[in-house]
């Protein structure tokens, strides 16, 4: 990984400041050049590196994805759908629905990395080093 986690969401939380901040001063630089006031929020990019980093290793991602069905993913998540009007949409995004997922408070991330780190020391044969993240 060219930048570890923490600069990774740093850089992606620092997108949705109302004013700009750059990363370094080629950013700085290209964005002066440009004309560019801000960058692009990177709030569902910051969100995701928050729930990769609660997984220790590939074969924790691997147990997890095993466990998931699509079909009923896509159905306990979506809410916009092909053919809404504007109405429909801001009717869809006012109606109270439950939120689960990837959206954890830090320590909710951290109990459930310490429970996969035990659930791969559980499923590794004993002797084996894993590969960690």
């Amino acid at each position: 990984a060219w930048l570890d986690m923490r600069t990774a969401v740093f850089h992606a939380f620092t997108s949705m400041n109302t004013s700009f901040v750059p990363i370094n001063a080629f950013q700085a630089d290209e964005f002066r050049r440009l004309g560019l006031q801000r960058r692009d929020p990177m709030f569902l990019t910051m969100a995701t590196l928050l729930e990769i980093d609660s997984f220790p290793s590939a074969a924790s991602i691997g147990r997890h994805a095993s466990t998931m069905r699509p079909d009923e993913e896509l159905r306990r998540t979506q809410w916009l759908f092909e053919g809404m009007s504007p109405a429909e949409v801001d009717e869809a995004y006012r109606t109270p629905r439950q939120r689960t997922g990837m959206f954890k408070t830090a320590e909710e991330r951290q109990a459930l990395r310490k429970a996969r780190i035990a659930e791969d020391r559980d499923a590794q044969p004993k002797g084996e080093i894993s590969a960690r993240f």
